[in-house]
């Protein structure tokens, strides 16, 4: 008991000492000796798209874990995709990164307790260690010595990245998977580490007891995991009243209405072994373990299929939707084997196309959106009806300014609605995406492939041997690879007339401007207007042709 209260006072000591100046009062995120040491051996951080960064419970003593979290671990790591590293062994505990057993003054009491409980994980003296570091969560949760100790875990999160072949400034995605006391950890320090980082990270929170006063809102997004039988978890709502509904305007509350928080359950698991996420042995009803269902859980959010995006829009039809059922609206409508007379007419521009959004399981292998071609410059107009790959050039200044605005999707509970509502038209597509890049976000804003651009110079072309899923058939696939985003437009081909008068139905009399005298006395050809459907919303046309040849004359 002695010993207890004595932890419990200098619990808080180490936050004192960074709030005093002590070990540097900012975030250091400058390459310096101490963070600059040889990377681990499995670092790989030119192949990796994502870093998942494992905080450990209120178990935790040092570097090692104890043998329920290491069977986690050791069946996580080799079940990750091979472009996603996993990063270990950090002290979540300490802001100097430092063994409860090294360097302090209950040392040796803690080398006691970590024999004891080695051998028997139920040990009382063992739990000593359990007892400390939920007072180290408090401090976290502390709104007086929080922010200095989030900073220092911040920081021993920097370090450890930057150890294992993180390059700050890179972009590439962070992941902080925490478990219990580990979720308050990762939330509480994820705004410096993105400040110092300048990535997008989300936070899989397994178990965690989470404050409500941790700034929700900077997060790409947190993932809740909590067993039906965690008693642990439900401490969080009770000692924190900002997670109740009656305080919407706590961060949790406002991330909830933001679409930031995903709250996921396991049924039938626990907080911790046995029967716990991390239990080998138990079993769920439909035979798997309860490490096995923990682990698929994870790899599902990692992969972006947790909540794949609707396939329908419920509620009320938009005006984008009425728009459709005209068959002038379409880009099917014009066949893209007509020809026009090039002395009447000019194309819009050398490259125009119809974006189209890939399927999520085709994305690794587009690198990009489809194109389908509509016009193409004179050395490619055997091109046009085909459908191409496009892509980003592989310039330093196009992927930096290209990863500066490339986001997970996940829309808020505003947007939800009013899609629903008819309200809206939001890219329902995308919704749950990760990692969607400005052309993924172009071709998927319409429910529907019918968004008509052109591309800007210069457009790269790169034949290319097929996929594996066409080289029976000995077809090729067309790369194009462009430095700036397409520009949406309307049509193919556009000619200066002058209208004359209306015909009968939908069309109209027009006559075409003449270069050699510079007068609207060319050539005279009837089109046709199609009539635009009233929007429902407004009561009024978009646009109309009625007397048009009236204003002329």
């Amino acid at each position: 008991m002695v010993a207890i209260v004595f932890a419990s006072m200098l619990a808080p000591l180490e936050t004192l000492g960074w709030w005093a100046g002590w070990y540097g009062d900012n975030l250091d995120s400058q390459p310096t000796a101490s963070n600059q040491t040889a990377p681990a051996e499995s670092s790989r951080p030119n192949l990796v798209s994502r870093y998942v960064v494992y905080l450990d419970g209120i178990g935790q003593s040092g570097q090692e874990y104890t043998p329920d979290v290491m069977d986690f671990l050791n069946a996580l790591k080799p079940a990750l995709p091979p472009d996603v590293e996993l990063v270990q062994g950090l002290m979540m505990y300490s802001v100097l990164n430092q063994p409860l057993d090294q360097d302090r003054p209950l040392a040796m009491l803690w080398k006691l307790a970590n024999k004891m409980r080695w051998r028997n994980p139920t040990a009382i003296l063992g739990l000593m260690v359990n007892l400390r570091n939920v007072l180290i969560v408090a401090v976290s949760a502390d709104k007086r010595y929080g922010p200095i100790y989030n900073q220092g875990i911040a920081q021993v999160l920097y370090t450890g990245l930057v150890q294992r072949g993180y390059q700050p400034g890179s972009g590439i995605p962070i992941t902080l998977l925490g478990y219990s006391g580990g979720g308050e950890m990762s939330v509480a320090a994820a705004p410096d580490l993105k400040q110092a980082t300048g990535a997008p990270i989300e936070v899989i929170s397994l178990g965690g007891v989470l404050s409500a006063k941790n700034n929700f809102l900077k997060l790409e997004h947190l993932y809740h995991l909590a067993g039906e039988k965690d008693g642990i978890e439900r401490i969080g709502p009770a000692i924190f009243p900002g997670r109740r509904q009656w305080f919407p305007l706590s961060y949790w509350n406002r991330a909830m209405r933001r679409g930031k928080i995903t709250l996921l359950s396991i049924a039938g698991v626990g907080h911790q072994v046995p029967g716990g996420y991390m239990d080998p042995i138990a079993r769920l009803p439909d035979g798997r373990s309860h490490l096995q269902a923990t682990i698929e859980l994870i790899l599902q959010i990692l992969g972006g299929e947790v909540m794949p995006a609707a396939e329908t829009l419920p509620g009320q039809a938009t005006n984008y939707a009425l728009y459709q059922q005209a068959d002038f609206i379409r880009p099917d409508y014009y066949p893209l084997n007509q020809t026009v007379d090039l002395s009447l007419y000019q194309p819009i521009h050398a490259w125009i196309g119809r974006l189209i959004l890939p399927r999520k399981s085709e994305r690794a292998q587009v690198q990009g959106v489809r194109f389908e071609v509509h016009h193409a410059p004179s050395q490619y107009q055997d091109w046009v009806g085909q459908v191409v790959n496009l892509r980003w050039a592989d310039r330093p200044l196009v992927k930096r300014l290209v990863g500066a605005v490339t986001r997970d999707v996940h829309f808020s509970a505003d947007a939800e609605y009013s899609s629903r509502s008819g309200k809206a038209v939001i890219p329902d597509r995308l919704n749950h995406w990760r990692q969607v890049d400005p052309l993924e976000s172009l071709a998927g804003s319409h429910p529907v492939d019918d968004l008509i651009v052109l591309l800007n110079p210069p457009v790269e072309v790169e034949p290319i041997e097929s996929y594996v899923d066409n080289q029976e058939s000995g077809e090729k696939s067309i790369n194009l690879y462009i430095r700036s985003l397409p520009v949406e437009i309307t049509g193919r081909y556009y000619a200066l007339v002058q209208f004359l008068a209306p015909v009968a139905g939908k069309q109209s009399q027009v006559v075409h401007f003449n270069r050699a005298s510079r007068q609207f006395d060319g050539e005279q050809e009837v089109v046709l207007f199609p009539q635009v459907l009233l929007a429902q919303a407004y009561g009024s046309y978009p646009s109309t042709t009625r007397d048009l040849g009236s204003w002329i004359k």
